[in-house]
């Protein structure tokens, strides 16, 4: 590993943020993945910034900025070239067969269009021009998933299994490759997904969900946030006990971010459209991953708490999301119907 990186460390620090961005913009921009490994440069400069030859704020400024550029020139020149491109002719005399074939499959005259009217209920309950009924399917599915993922913890835990055996080597690999200003800024993050740090979380958003959508929206969040951060550091202190010393039991960054997931989802879905709920259900996704990695490098948990947190978690949000979603649902109307049946 030194022999391969010491060119690098010769490198200065400028030279090395460049390439890590150029790597990173490429690979989003024109998915050239296996041709410009971001993922890897983006290791090596984690790398690097442990052995004190990069800051870690900038290289995280450096990647996350270069990958959001990399996205939009992707979108844009996919926008403005892309079927000029599917329709070159070289590229046609070779890949002509699977390029339709993929354009029929995911387009609007696709398979799965085709094939929908044979399943109405289905058909109806992921169509996007029926959001409302897509919102209380996937909440039924999320909560019927969490209650499961809940008891599959628990049962793999009791029996040291599964899930539960790589608690101990997760976190001994962790503390040998962490270091201490790692530590420091994981621990300094995660105090706003902690009790009583979640308040300062809660506050803000109630205010911004009860200006926008009303006052139950608000309570409903205050609810599902604060009732999370306390019932899981309750659980964690008084009821439950992991096989891990000192690890939460459940994670209660991770119960957090999850209930945060779900009520922003949705309160995104009310106040924009399905398309901006599952932008937002992205956002949520990646904020979600990277306070578990939190815990992990904070120490504070190991992965079976951080999967009964998020179990625990999306659980909370999703029953006290479903009543309203319920009652705001409408079955679909008599031309959704005829729409929706074989022809």
């Amino acid at each position: 590993m030194d022999k391969l990186l010491q060119p690098l460390l010769e490198l200065s620090p400028f030279t090395i943020y460049l390439l890590i961005g150029l790597f990173c913009w490429s690979e989003g921009a024109f998915f050239l993945g296996f041709v410009t490994p971001g993922e890897l440069a983006v290791v090596v400069g984690g790398i690097l910034a442990s052995r004190g030859h990069l800051e870690m704020d900038v290289l995280l400024g450096v990647v996350v900025s270069a990958t959001i550029a990399g996205n939009a020139t992707g979108f844009y020149v996919g926008r403005r070239w892309g079927t000029g491109m599917l329709e070159w002719a070289p590229l046609q005399r070779f890949f002509g067969p699977s390029i339709r074939l993929t354009l029929r499959v995911t387009g609007t005259q696709g398979i799965a269009r085709t094939l929908a009217p044979g399943v109405r209920w289905l058909n109806r309950r992921f169509d996007p021009r029926l959001a409302q009924g897509l919102s209380l399917t996937l909440g039924f599915f999320a909560l019927m998933g969490a209650i499961g993922g809940a008891g599959l913890v628990f049962s793999q835990t009791q029996a040291v299994e599964g899930l539960a055996l790589i608690d101990f080597p997760v976190l001994e690999w962790m503390g040998k490759t962490r270091t201490d200003e790692a530590v420091s800024i994981a621990c300094g993050g995660l105090l706003a997904f902690h009790w009583p740090g979640v308040f300062e979380v809660a506050v803000p958003l109630m205010a911004f969900a009860w200006w926008r959508v009303g006052w139950f929206a608000a309570i409903r969040i205050g609810v599902g946030v604060v009732g999370a951060a306390g019932g899981a550091y309750f659980l964690d202190r008084f009821v439950l006990e992991g096989h891990v010393p000192g690890a939460e039991f459940p994670s209660v960054p991770v119960a957090v971010a999850a209930v945060l997931l779900v009520h922003t989802t949705a309160l995104t879905a009310r106040m924009l459209d399905w398309g901006g709920a599952v932008a937002c259900a992205a956002i949520g996704t990646f904020v979600l991953c990277t306070v578990a990695l939190g815990t992990v490098v904070a120490g504070w948990a190991a992965p079976s708490g951080i999967a009964l947190g998020l179990a625990l978690g999306m659980a909370w949000a999703t029953t006290l999301e479903l009543p309203g979603t319920a009652l705001r649902s409408k079955p679909p109307s008599p031309e959704e119907e005829q729409g929706d049946s074989p022809r």
